[in-house]
C-alpha cells in the first residue's frame, strides 16, 4: 500500500510533514521509497530464501537433470502434449520460484521426463518463460510508477531493455543449438559444485 497523507507526529514524523506509507512503514522520500521496494520479503523470500535449501533445491535439480538424461530415447513433440503434460510444465515453472530451482532445467526435466526430446523442451521452456519475465517487468514497473521519470533514468531504462534483449537472445540462440546434439550433465555437475560451494561457505 503506498499513500501520502499528514500522519502528525507519528514515527517520530514532524506534524503535518507529508509522508508515504509502504506496507505499514513511513517513507519521507523517494530515496527511502527505493530502500523499502528494495528491501520487501514475499513469502517465499521470508521462508525459503536460506542456504540449507538452496543446497537442497541444487543438489536435487542436479540430480533430476542425470537422471533424466538415463532414462532411455525420448521422441515426443510439444505439440502432442496432453492435458496432464501441460500441467506437469506449469507445476515446474511454479516450483522454480523456490531459491535454487532453475525455472529452466525444471521444466526441461520436467518435459523429458514426459518423454519430450531435449531441444523440443528447451525451447518450450524459454518461450514458457516469455509471459514470466514480461509479468515480472511490469510488476517492477509499476512499484516505481512513483518515482519522476528523468531524462537519465529512461536512458537507464532504454539500454538495460536493449541490451538484455540482445544477450538473452544469444544466450538462448546458443542454449538450443547446444542443447540440440549435447547432454544436461554439464549444467548438473555445475549445480553440484555451487551446492558445494554455498554447503562449505556457510558450515
Amino acid at each position: 500500500m503506498l499513500e501520502g497523507k499528514p500522519i502528525g507526529d507519528r514515527a517520530g514524523v514532524a506534524p503535518g510533514y507529508d509522508v508515504r506509507l509502504f506496507d505499514g512503514e513511513c517513507v519521507q522520500d523517494d530515496a527511502e521509497l527505493m530502500h523499502a521496494l528494495r528491501h520487501r520479503q514475499n513469502p517465499i523470500e521470508a521462508h525459503l530464501r536460506r542456504p540449507i535449501v538452496t543446497v537442497f533445491t541444487l543438489t536435487i535439480g542436479a540430480i533430476g537433470l542425470l537422471v533424466v538424461e538415463r532414462l532411455g530415447p525420448r521422441s515426443r513433440d510439444v505439440d502432442v502434449l496432453a492435458p496432464a503434460d501441460a500441467l506437469a510444465f506449469g507445476a515446474a515453472q511454479a516450483a522454480a520460484l523456490i531459491p535454487g530451482l532453475s525455472r529452466s532445467g525444471s521444466t526441461i526435466t520436467v518435459g523429458m521426463l514426459c518423454g519430450v526430446r531435449r531441444d523440443a523442451a528447451a525451447r518450450f521452456s524459454f518461450l514458457l518463460g516469455i509471459p514470466a519475465v514480461v509479468a515480472a517487468a511490469g510488476k517492477a514497473g509499476l512499484e516505481l510508477r512513483h518515482l519522476p521519470i528523468t531524462g537519465d533514468l529512461l536512458t537507464i531504462f532504454v539500454v538495460g531493455i536493449v541490451s538484455s534483449g540482445i544477450v538473452g537472445y544469444l544466450s538462448v540462440r546458443f542454449l538450443l543449438r547446444y542443447l540440440a546434439t549435447n547432454r544436461l550433465d554439464v549444467f548438473a555437475y555445475y549445480r553440484l559444485a555451487l551446492a558445494a560451494v554455498v554447503w562449505w561457505w556457510v558450515g
